[in-house]
């Protein structure tokens, strides 16, 4: 699994929910876009 997925699947809630909204939302929106982890936070 990759650093970002680990990173929102680690956060509590509400913020695991709101983020992997968020990510479903943007790879809808944007289907090439990658998910990455920089700054200790995915971006």
């Amino acid at each position: 699994m990759k650093l970002a997925e680990d990173y929102i699947l680690c956060q509590e809630e509400p913020y695991c929910s709101i983020l992997s909204h968020l990510q479903a939302i943007i790879k809808h929106a944007i289907p090439d876009a990658d998910l990455l982890f920089k700054w200790k936070i995915s971006c």
